[in-house]
């Protein structure tokens, strides 16, 4: 699976090619980079409260998170990890979640 960006709306994928998941990681860390300066000072992705670009962005990270190296970018970028954090406690998402 990858995750980009283009125009300002983030876009899923899977991967189909032979090169593995390493080979978007370079663009998977800029995309992640300009979400996690985005998110400085904010709760919320697009406005001053939950929207459909919030869940749309929650429902793409929280499987691309099984990705250990997706994971681990997702850690390094403070703003965005305190933003999974802070609405996967969101009853809608506990209730909707894959185990």
């Amino acid at each position: 699976m990858i995750i980009y960006g283009g125009a300002g709306v983030i876009h899923c994928a899977f991967l189909v090619s032979g090169n593995g998941i390493e080979a978007v990681l370079p663009e998977l860390r800029d995309v992640l980079s300009l979400l996690d300066e985005r998110l400085k000072g904010r709760d919320f992705l697009a406005s001053n409260r939950f929207t459909f670009a919030d869940a749309l962005l929650l429902a793409i990270l929280s499987p691309a998170r099984r990705f250990t190296e997706v994971a681990a970018l997702i850690t390094e970028s403070a703003e965005l990890l305190r933003y999974f954090d802070l609405h996967a406690k969101r009853l809608s998402f506990v209730e909707t979640a894959p185990n």
